[in-house]
């Protein structure tokens, strides 16, 4: 008896009858909902952490202080990253272990091979130059239909003491929280369903969460690669290295443009860029080569775009799109707008 596509290939076999498959399949689908609604909760939550701390802020008065102060509102920004994003993911984590039933989503031991952990960050790094391209073509294709695109300014604290919160803000906290949060729990746990499917998702909450079309593309493609790596190392450590270096490297750049200006600046970059791109290349092509064989099988009955729609469609999710969407909303003007 032949039965329909399980993994993408025809299944068929005489110990499982038809009714059993069609029960897996929906029992599948209703665990991939139920992670999904965690996983939106988990962002919404996030999004109301947010705006408590800054309420929190207003009614102790700190609010011209932190508009003032640029090092008090960089100290001030890394306590919110962190006591906003982690707990609402580490609190709805746990309720996504017990559904999935991964015994642990957060592989923090440390990478079994250093020689391919190096390997996957300049490969990683070679993905974060083309999410850059990717950034950049999409920004002109809206440019042509007329839209100038922004996202949140973040400001460039000329202090050595701002500037030095500003590395440990974006290139060590937002790295490992963010890490552990979208690849940890969110990936770790949808992992069960599919390595594709599991790197995809949390690459497209990772976008959403920025709320806006200049760092969500850019997001989108690098939280990709870095979930693929992260996979293949077996290790978030991976991930939160090649995080932590494009983020590195974007702080560099800016404060290159803002001390040398832009003839230097274009010249840093260029030349940083190629050199990622061509040893990322490089190390990519080592790196498949070495991992090819270590891949799990995976035991899913669905496919990858049922699998997809299955977590969009969780009412979580979907609230969650439309949140970020009018979020997103005020960082797209008109071209006229934008310039007068």
């Amino acid at each position: 008896m032949q039965y329909p596509y399980y993994n993408g290939n025809p299944y068929s076999g005489n110990f499982l009858d038809m009714n059993a498959f069609v029960a897996n399949r929906s029992r599948e689908k209703t665990e991939i909902r139920k992670l999904g609604n965690c996983v939106g909760l988990a962002v919404v939550l996030y999004l109301v952490l947010q705006y408590a701390y800054s309420f929190v802020m207003a009614l102790l008065g700190l609010s011209e202080l932190y508009a003032g102060s640029e090092l008090f509102r960089k100290g001030a920004e890394v306590l919110i990253i962190i006591l906003s994003i982690l707990p609402a993911f580490m609190i709805f984590g746990k309720k996504m272990k017990k559904i999935s039933g991964v015994a642990e989503p957060l592989a923090l031991s440390k990478p079994k091979s250093g020689f391919l952990t190096f390997l996957a960050f300049l490969a990683g790094m070679a993905s974060c130059m083309v999410a850059n391209y990717v950034t950049v073509i999409f920004s002109v294709i809206m440019s042509i239909f007329g839209y100038a695109l922004s996202s949140p300014d973040v400001g460039l604290p000329r202090s050595a003491a701002g500037i030095t919160v500003t590395v440990v803000q974006i290139v060590f906290v937002a790295a490992l929280v963010e890490e552990l949060s979208l690849r940890g729990y969110v990936m770790g746990n949808l992992r069960k369903y599919g390595s594709t499917f599991a790197i995809f998702c949390s690459a497209l909450i990772f976008a959403l969460m920025h709320g806006n079309l200049v760092q969500a593309p850019f997001a989108l493609v690098s939280g990709f690669a870095i979930g693929f790596f992260a996979i293949r190392t077996e290790s978030i450590w991976t991930g939160i290295l090649i995080h932590a270096g494009n983020n590195l490297f974007s702080v560099v750049i800016s404060y290159v443009g803002e001390f040398f200006g832009d003839n230097v600046l274009n010249a840093v970059y260029s030349a940083t860029v190629l050199f990622f791109l061509v040893a990322g290349g490089i190390c990519f092509v080592f790196f498949l080569r070495l991992t090819k064989n270590t891949q799990k099988r995976e035991s899913s009955m669905l496919t990858n775009g049922e699998k997809i729609r299955a977590f969009l469609t969780s009412p979580a999710i979907i609230a969650v799109i439309v949140i970020m969407l009018i979020i997103t909303l005020q960082y797209i003007a008109p071209i006229e707008q934008a310039v007068s």
